[in-house]
C-alpha cells in the first residue's frame, strides 16, 4: 500500500502529458518502466495494467507495432484475469 498513491500519481501525470505531444520521448518511456517494475514488485494490478497500455502507446508512436501489440494484450490478459476485482 505504500506506492500505490505516488504509482497513482505517476500514472496520472505520465497519461496527462503524453496526451500532450511530449517532447521528450526517452524520458516518458523511463517512467512507465519505473512504473511497471514498481507495480509488479507490490503486486499492484491497476498500475501493471496503465504501465501497459502506455508502453503499447509508447511503441505505436514509434510505429513499433509488434510491440506495442504485445503490452495492449498483456494489458488485457492481466484485466481479464481480475474479473472485475480491484
Amino acid at each position: 500500500m505504500f506506492f500505490t498513491i505516488p504509482i497513482s500519481r505517476c500514472i496520472q501525470r505520465c497519461t496527462f502529458v503524453g496526451e500532450k505531444e511530449i517532447r521528450n520521448k526517452k524520458k516518458y518511456f523511463e517512467i512507465i518502466k519505473y512504473i511497471d517494475e514498481k507495480s509488479n514488485t507490490i503486486n499492484d494490478s491497476f498500475g501493471k495494467i496503465e504501465a501497459n497500455i502506455n508502453l503499447g502507446s509508447y511503441y505505436f508512436s514509434k510505429f513499433q507495432n509488434d510491440s506495442a501489440f504485445y503490452h495492449y494484450t498483456k494489458a488485457e490478459k492481466i484485466s481479464k484475469e481480475q474479473k472485475g476485482n480491484p
